[in-house]
């Protein structure tokens, strides 16, 4: 496994703007790399992969994708942009996953309709992951004050 790959996954600003600060101060310290993922649903299965499976991907997911990248290169971070299509959530992780192989993921599951059906994925992700040594982290914690990590610090009403 490769031990300098952190995966971030995009979800909401607050949450992905708070695991970009972790994942690069983590990545400062260890110098890995981070993967930066926007997951683009499909509507058919059978668009996976083709250009037709892009088409829910708006003007301004792409802009705010193009300045998540930026925050991360301000960083001093290897950053590697990762489109990735999926028909179900669940599944579309654990493949992207798969594919990139980090050591260090950063998720957020998003809400279900169904909590304990939810609480029983994100039990079924987590033993996953633990049995290929990967560290999955829903919820980031890092001081972000300058001074303790050498980050630069996000400012309380980043707007991107």
């Amino acid at each position: 496994m490769n031990t300098s790959t952190i995966l971030v996954q995009i979800a909401d600003q607050k949450w992905t703007l708070e695991t970009l600060q972790a994942a690069c101060v983590l990545a400062q310290k260890t110098e890995a790399q981070i993967i930066l993922v926007q997951m683009v649903p499909v509507q058919h299965a059978r668009w996976l992969g083709s250009d037709w499976g892009l088409m829910s991907l708006n003007p301004q997911a792409v802009s705010t994708f193009a300045r998540y990248q930026t925050f991360i290169e301000e960083h001093g971070v290897e950053g590697v942009p990762m489109l990735f299509q999926y028909s179900t959530w669940m599944e579309g992780t654990l493949q992207l996953v798969e594919s990139a192989n980090p050591s260090i993921i950063f998720v957020r599951a998003p809400e279900s309709a169904l909590p304990l059906w939810g609480g029983f994925q994100k039990w079924l992700m987590q033993r996953q992951f633990t049995r290929q040594g990967r560290r999955w982290i829903m919820t980031p914690q890092v001081d972000a004050r300058p001074e303790a990590s050498g980050a630069k610090r996000i400012p309380q009403t980043a707007t991107l």
